[in-house]
């Protein structure tokens, strides 16, 4: 597996280097907030189409990848992780999810976004791998 190193870490990046974040844009924010709360509300195909949108306008950035995939997710958690009819597409948009990110940084080893991203994701897989193989809820 590959390792990420940081030898150090920015509180505060510097104000060029947070230029282009997705996570701290406030018109993403705003738009997503919608987004996030459709889907919470169950209300996934009208969350999908917005995350969706977003794909299209940064095809080459993990986050829209990472909701599509935590869509299928809050699809999986009613049926207490029994049903397997969404496993396939969770799998593979977390899947994109990190390798859209690993191309991130790989382009720039000092994209915060796209190492949280990397990270967060090579973390959970495995976790989420388990709860669908034993079926139960990951914590």
């Amino acid at each position: 597996m590959r390792q990420v190193t940081f030898n150090e870490i920015e509180v505060l990046p510097e104000a060029t280097r947070v230029k282009g974040m997705l996570l701290l844009n406030k018109d993403i924010q705003y738009e997503l907030e919608g987004a996030v709360d459709n889907m919470y509300n169950f209300k996934y195909e009208r969350a999908e189409k917005q995350f969706k949108s977003l794909r299209r306008r940064y095809p080459e950035h993990p986050l829209p990848y990472f909701l599509m995939g935590l869509s299928q997710w809050w699809k999986i958690i009613p049926t207490n992780v029994q049903t397997l009819k969404y496993d396939d597409l969770f799998f593979a948009y977390m899947d994109s999810t990190i390798q859209k990110a690993e191309a991130l940084y790989d382009a720039d080893e000092k994209n915060i976004e796209a190492a949280f991203f990397w990270r967060l994701l090579t973390a959970l897989r495995p976790v989420c791998t388990l709860s669908a193989a034993i079926g139960v809820k990951p914590l």
